[in-house]
């Protein structure tokens, strides 16, 4: 057998192209290939179609359509800690509350007092979580 295989010789019937073509086949395993763009590929066709479609529901979502029990605590909780009972709040409004409240009560105007860090501290993040809100939701003109 192994004087045989040592024959043996798969290429002796090839010509020197036949063996070039081999060679190059052989590279991506022999398989049928079709050159870049050359055909038209439906998958990227219906991924983009199906993309357009889930973003088209988007299209006019705006303040009217969130129903006010969707309204998370975290945002209602953040209003309490800055003091404002209105939840239809605009953002100018918010940030004229929060540097009032910040003045009140930052350690370069009042010294530094432990409680009034801390409550400051919940005011900073009540802020961050209104902004939050605002800027994920993109009102032009509310929280």
């Amino acid at each position: 057998i192994k004087k045989y295989n040592k024959k043996w010789d798969f290429f002796s019937n090839m010509s020197a192209d036949e063996v070039e073509e081999f060679i190059e086949n052989d590279i991506i395993g022999h398989r049928k290939t079709k050159k870049m763009g050359a055909h038209s590929n439906k998958y990227f066709e219906n991924a983009s179609k199906i993309s357009e479609a889930i973003f088209s529901s988007f299209k006019g979502f705006d303040k009217s359509t969130i129903n006010p029990s969707l309204i998370s605590s975290k945002y209602l909780n953040a209003l309490a800690v800055i003091g404002i009972e209105n939840k239809d709040v605009t953002l100018e409004e918010v940030k004229s509350k929060f540097k009032k409240i910040v003045k009140e009560l930052h350690p370069d105007t009042v010294g530094k007092n432990k409680k009034n860090i801390e409550k400051l501290t919940k005011v900073l993040e009540a802020y961050k979580t209104l902004k939050e809100y605002h800027d994920n939701f993109k009102y032009s003109d509310t929280v």
